[in-house]
This record gives structure tokens, sequence and C-alpha cells, in this order.
């Protein structure tokens, strides 16, 4: 037994192809001679069907050496490690070991006439690895029975014909939940084709969510009174994955020129077959500044007195994908604008009613490597954008008597430049590995389901050069700047904030969150003395905090924030998140 068991260690070492005993007896005892076989020496080794990872690679990671004595366990082993480094790069690979592994090295002999007449034994060997990295076959969908199938594939970076890739297909997975077609989206499954050897069908299982809504609104403003809304929209309009929306708004307070707004907008994902987003807006509607259903009981205008822009126009807008994570946009602007001039007697506020003709045209470079667009939980935004444009308009100027005043043409050209970072960070999430052990991983799954708690962050600045009218400028304060003021409290020809939030998801519908906001605009070339609408010439921050609440609804992410600043407290009431 004992010998056998040395046996059996010997042939476990690799190194030989045999191994054998003979024993013979002598006066001192028997003596045991272990006769073995020793595998020949590598010559070379030989790599096949790498695919998309390079042999120089691979071979680094092999204990099996030219010049070695092949080793039967080394080379075992080397097969799990090449398997494996695959696995970790998010392929699916296997050794074939039917086929031929080992080669002997022959030389052959030849005569003059070039004929083979002799093959001799060199006394090594060629090891051959014969490597299959699984491709992607057929790509099929099930669930979907509005959107059409080649609507989601084109979306998709795994391709047929592709090496599989499971990092491919999570990062695929973030893409689908973007599009904001799906309620969810299960565990994608694969086979091996029948046809096709080293080949993988796969089929995504995806639950839709409705896309379409009609939503009918009667609400209360003491902007506009009682308010009347209508809005019809589909983000997968026909599920061709296109966006068409109307707004209809009307309140009983009547605004410059009528009070009704509307809104209609287009949007197509694919231009012309190619990854270009081309979208389109025509529009004709009240913006609300300063009045007193904006502002807080401490800082308003008179309570007959009502400041609103009518605009008219139209924007189109196209992006161009650039690689993975950037892209290039243009826009181009009309904008035609009207302000109430019956507020001319209000003190200074003659400065600001501006009525004018707006072109320009804008371009925009992004850097986008968030994960999901809705709910970031990692990644970061940043855009840099240049806008040039036109103004033909006219404002007001004091004449030698009090309270009139005359009309006068402005006209020129801007340049607005802007810049926007943001930055979003959780906890990593933990996945159980195939041993039990729970190990960092990437949540893949429906945004709404994770619970991780997530530090957000942007900054954000700009500043305007030329001739600019006063609802071009940049305006600061309220719910999508700094919190805590009423909207538009800082304008200027220059701006700088800064927001921080913590989220904290409590259910699939609900999260909390604490906020930080600082920040201001500056430099106006209408500066006014009314009421506590005090401007400054240069930078004067104002901070605002706070907590506020998200509601995940039919209708969108409602957000509700109740900020404190330097002038007060405020509660803001918007869609979706702030950033």
């Amino acid at each position: 037994e004992l010998v056998q068991k040395d046996i059996e260690a010997m042939d476990n070492m690799g190194y030989f192809g045999a191994v054998t005993y003979r024993q013979e007896a002598t006066p001192a005892g028997i003596v045991l001679t272990y006769d073995v076989v020793e595998n020949p020496r590598i010559n070379r080794i030989i790599i096949t069907g790498n695919g998309p990872i390079p042999e120089e690679e691979l071979t680094a990671l092999l204990k099996s050496q030219p010049g070695n004595v092949l080793n039967d366990v080394n080379l075992n082993s080397d097969y799990h490690r090449i398997v494996e480094h695959y696995a970790e790069k998010g392929y699916y690979a296997t050794i074939d070991v039917n086929d031929e592994v080992i080669i002997p090295n022959v030389e052959e002999v030849k005569n003059e006439a070039g004929e083979v007449v002799e093959t001799r034994d060199m006394g090594t060997v060629d090891v051959n690895i014969p490597i299959v990295v699984y491709k992607v076959g057929l790509i099929k969908f099930k669930g979907n029975k509005k959107t059409k199938s080649f609507v989601i594939a084109r979306e998709l970076a795994t391709r047929t014909g592709d090496y599989f890739n499971s990092e491919t297909m999570n990062q695929d997975y973030q893409t689908l939940y973007n599009l904001g077609f799906f309620e969810s989206i299960d565990r994608y499954e694969y086979e091996e084709s029948e046809d096709q050897d080293g080949v993988i069908d796969i089929t995504i299982p995806v639950t839709e969510k409705k896309t379409g809504q009609l939503n009918l609104g009667v609400g209360y403003s003491s902007r506009q009174k009682l308010v009347g809304q209508i809005r019809v929209s589909d983000t997968n309009f026909r599920g061709m994955g296109r966006g068409v929306s109307f707004l209809w708004e009307q309140g009983t307070r009547s605004g410059y020129k009528g009070g009704a707004s509307w809104e209609a907008n287009y949007t197509e994902p694919w231009l012309f077959g190619k990854k270009i987003t081309a979208s389109l807006s025509i529009y004709n509607k009240l913006v609300y500044r300063f009045n007193k259903g904006t502002w807080s009981s401490s800082s308003s205008l008179g309570s007959d007195v009502n400041y609103d822009e009518r605009h008219k126009g139209a924007t189109v807008s196209f992006s161009k994908r650039l690689g993975k994570v950037s892209s290039l946009g243009l826009s181009l602007k009309y904008d035609d604008v009207n302000t109430n001039p019956d507020l001319l007697h209000e003190d200074e506020l003659w400065k600001i009613i501006q009525d004018g003709k707006t072109t320009s045209a804008t371009l925009e470079f992004t850097r986008d490597t968030r994960n999901y667009i809705i709910s970031p939980t990692k990644g970061s935004y940043q855009s840099l954008s240049v806008e040039a444009g036109h103004v033909d308009g006219s404002r007001f100027a004091e004449t030698d008597y009090p309270f009139v005043y005359r009309r006068i043409p402005m006209a020129g050209n801007f340049t607005k430049f802007q810049g926007e970072y943001r930055f979003f960070w959780a906890p990593r999430y933990m996945v159980t590995d195939s041993e039990g052990n729970k190990v960092p991983g990437e949540y893949t799954g429906d945004p709404s389901k994770d619970r991780r708690g997530v530090f957000a962050m942007r900054v954000k600045a700009g500043f305007i050069s030329g001739t600019v009218p006063f609802f071009e400028q940049f305006f600061v304060g309220g719910a999508d700047s700094v919190r805590g003021y009423t909207e538009d409290r800082f304008w200027g020809k220059k701006m700088a904030f800064i927001n921080m939030e913590y989220r904290k998801p409590i259910l699939d519908y609900f999260t909390l969150i604490a906020f930080f906001d600082y920040g201001s605009a500056w430099g106006s070339t209408e500066t006014i003395s009314y009421r506590d609408l005090d401007q400054s010439d240069s930078f004067k921050g104002h901070y605002g905090y706070g907590l506020g609440a998200r509601f995940n609804t039919p209708i969108g992410n409602l957000r509700l924030d109740w900020g404190f600043g330097d002038e007060g407290n405020k509660a803001h009431f918007s869609m979706g998140h702030m950033f």
C-alpha cells in the first residue's frame, strides 16, 4: 500500500508519463527501484483562438514555459488560469481538450528533390492550447409588446458576431433602463447555438412600463390663481423610441398677451438611422419671475404687480455621440420675448421692461459616465457650452418728465459661456460570489430597488460678454439653483453656484434628501433698487440648506424641498431631481 501511494505521489507531480517499480530481495532487505518515464521538454507554447486577449498576455500567466519539462499538473492549472482570466474580463471561454494538445516536435530530412526521406523525433513537444472564446449569435427579447425589438437592439453595445462579454451586457442593462421604457429587465438567458460551435444565443426578458400619458389637472397658484392644465406625452411613441409631448396651461389671472401657455416637443433618437438625436420644440408660453406668487411673505412685489414675459419661438437641436461617453450637440434657437409695459410706473422696474427677438446657436460638449440617468449612484457628468447670439429689440430710457419713458433700440451680439460638473458616489454594492461570500460588485437591477445612500454634487458657472437683454441673463435662486430663495432672486452676466445633496431611498417610490447650496449671479447691466431686489456688481455668495423629499409617481418624479437662506425660508415644488 505504501508503494502504491508513492507511485501515486510521483504520478501526481505531473512530470512523468509512467511510474512503475521493481523489488529485489537482498540479505540486507528488499531493494525497491522506481522506474519513471519522464515527460519530454517543451519546445514551444502555441495558443490558438485567443480572440480579444493578446497571446503575450496569456503566455505571461502560464507556469508551463519552453525549456521546462512538460508537467501535466501545471498544464491543467494553466487551463484554469486562462479561463479565469477571460472571466475576470467578462468573456466566456473554454479550453478544447478534445483537440490535439501535445504535439511531438519532429525534424524532417529531405533529399535533393525536396522529398521527405526521414522524420527524426527531437525529444521535445509543442504544447497547443486551443481556446474557444464564445461569440454572440442571435439577440432576442421577450415581453416587449409595444417596443419594437430592433429599437431595443440598436441601443446595445453587444452585437451579433461580437465576443460575448458580461461587463458589456451590464452596461447594456444600464442603457436599457435609461431609455425609460421598462419597468424591469430580468437577467439575460443564454444557450449554445445548435448551428454553430462557440456561439451563444441571448434572450433578454423585459417588462414594459406605460410610456404614454394623458394628464388633466386643476390647481391653484397665487401667480396664476386657478390653473387648468392638459398634458399629452409619450416617450416611446408607437414603440419606435420617439418622444412626443404637448402641454397646454391656462390660469384665471391673465398674463401679458393672454394667460394661456402651450408647448409642443418632438424627439427623434436615431436620425437617418444614425445615432444622432434630433429634437424640435415650438412654444408660446409665459415665464413668471418677480411677483407675489413667487416670493415669500418677507420679499415680494406689490400685490397688484405682476411681472411676466411672453416667449414665442422654437428650438431645434442635434446631438451626436462621440465614443461611449461623450457627445457633441448643436442647438439653434429663435425667441420672441415681450414684457408688460404697464409696469413702467413701478419705480425702477422700467429698467427690466425689455422686448426683443433673439437668435442664437449653441455648441455643447458633454461627457457622461453616470450609470443611471434618472437616479445615478456612480459616475460624473461634465458639460462645456458656448452660445453665440444676436438680439434685435428695444428697451426704455428716462425722459425729462417724471414717470415718462421713451423706447430706444437695443441691438447687438452676445456670447454666453457655461460649464457644469456633476459627481455621484454611493458605497460599493455587495454581491454574493460562487462560494457564498459577500464581495463588492456592480448593481445592474431596477434603479428604484437600490437602497444605497448617494452623495451628489454639482458645480455650475458661466459668464456673458456683449449686448445681452435682461431675459437672457443668468438667473440664480429657487428650485433649480440655490434653494431657500425665491425664483430668479439674483441675476447678472456672471453666475456660479454649488449644490450638495445626500439622497437616501426609503421605499421604491420615496427618497429623503438633505442639501446645501451656495452661490449667486452678479454683474447685471440692470441693477435696480426696488423692495428686496437689490443686486450686486461683484460676487456675493448666498447659502441655502434644508431637507427634501422625492416621490416616484406615474407622472414622474415629484420634488419637494424646504430651504433656509439668509433672507428667510422657502418651499419649492417641482419635477425630477435637481440634477
